[in-house]
């Protein structure tokens, strides 16, 4: 999820102000789907099993037709990948401190940094972009992407969340600390042995950043899973969004055509639903669908919108145009979203979640990650946004065959 970032195109007043009537019936509305929702439910949980039953019935009593996408899957070949990668790299990082430190034979010492750095980064990069690795059987985890739509036609709106829960070891705040702070040290050894190949002395005051990047790396390595956040902001709250959605769009009339809802499994374990998602050829077409990918609305603040240039600044401008508090939030640090293996699969994607840093956000991944935690007016106004962006897209493609 995206907690913060700067300001893009949006002049909207921020929330705490006043709230309509409407509003706050609406985020009252949202928080009771939210603690519907908010359990452990981590994937192949029987957690997982009870939100995907839940979701299901939701969506078929409000006229969806609605199908399980069940696929089985690996976490432990990319994730021992990843790991080996990033302990190739913090030990890059100690053999490039210790050469800049002045280290006897600093040569040798800066070749096996280089040599580890290239392993590293080849591991890493495998573990998380190498989607084989993570469907060749055996899988040893079990899990589905909850399928909804109209039936028929090509898809010009891809609504996505996913639906699974995760706790971990390391705090969202400390991981993405020790992301930058990994980063930090690479930069720092490159300053180094920039300095050394122009004026041949050690860079010793570089030496201690480039150490604590590789500690830094070390200590992500470490980072476990767990099966004890009900997962409220992350990500109950935008399922809530979409049900509602779902129900409002569907009306007498039924759904309509061209829009598709995918609440994807395992997005915990390395984005795995999103992968089986992006590898479903059906959505290729002459125009292929828009993302709109909710992952942490509803935390107090402004909605936070991240993703491709083009596709972020038009859903701005409809939120600025409908005075909804909204702004860019670029990913922090050692995050991801459903929404990047889609944009690597070729799709234009777009993530709205909570815009600013909040006590909510700090909880996720977390016992703590509640219902309590959360804002109605936030999450009423995530969901008129994402409303606001499906109804202008369903008339610019009923208008002139936009997409």
């Amino acid at each position: 999820m995206a907690p913060r970032g700067r300001a893009e195109e949006n002049s909207s007043p921020a929330i705490g102000g006043r709230v309509s009537g409407l509003d706050q019936e609406l985020g009252e509305g949202l928080l009771r789907r939210v603690q519907a929702l908010a359990f452990p439910r981590a994937a192949g949980s029987e957690g997982d099993a009870r939100v995907r039953r839940l979701l299901s019935e939701g969506l078929r009593a409000a006229g969806w037709r609605v199908r399980e996408d069940r696929f089985a899957y690996s976490l432990k070949r990319p994730w021992a990948l990843l790991r080996a990668g990033l302990a190739s790299l913090a030990a890059a990082l100690a053999a490039g401190a210790a050469a800049v430190a002045g280290a006897p034979h600093a040569g040798a010492w800066c070749a096996g940094a280089a040599g580890l750095a290239a392993l590293g980064i080849a591991g890493a990069a495998a573990g998380v972009r190498w989607d084989s690795l993570y469907f060749a059987p055996p899988g040893e985890l079990c899990t589905a992407n909850v399928v909804a739509d109209a039936g028929g036609g090509p898809v010009r709106i891809l609504l996505v969340a996913h639906h699974d829960s995760k706790s971990q070891n390391l705090p969202l705040l400390l991981r993405g600390f020790l992301v930058a702070a990994g980063a930090a040290g690479a930069v720092s050894l490159a300053a180094a042995a920039i300095q050394w190949a122009l004026f041949g002395v050690p860079a010793r005051l570089l030496a201690g950043v480039t150490a604590a990047g590789a500690l830094s790396l070390a200590a992500l390595a470490t980072l476990t899973f767990g099966n004890r956040s009900p997962g409220a902001l992350d990500n109950a709250a935008s399922l809530a969004v979409l049900l509602e959605l779902a129900r409002r769009l569907a009306g007498p009339e039924g759904p309509p055509a061209g829009v598709r809802l995918v609440l994807t499994g395992a997005e915990e374990h390395l984005m795995a639903g999103a992968r089986r998602l992006a590898a479903d050829r059906s959505l290729r077409s002459a125009r292929e669908p828009l993302v709109l990918n909710l992952d942490g609305v509803g935390a107090p603040g402004p909605v936070g919108v991240a993703g491709e240039r083009s596709l972020r600044r038009r859903v701005l401008r409809l939120a600025r145009e409908a005075g909804i508090p909204a702004r860019r939030a670029p990913l922090p640090p050692g995050t991801g979203t459903d929404a990047l293996p889609l944009a690597w699969a070729g799709l234009r994607a777009v993530t709205l979640t909570s815009g600013r840093l909040s006590r909510a956000v700090l909880r996720v991944h977390s016992p703590a990650d509640r219902p309590d935690g959360l804002d109605a007016a936030s999450l009423a106004a995530a969901f008129r946004l994402t409303e606001r962006c499906v109804r202008e897209i369903l008339a610019a493609r009923d208008g002139d065959g936009a997409g």
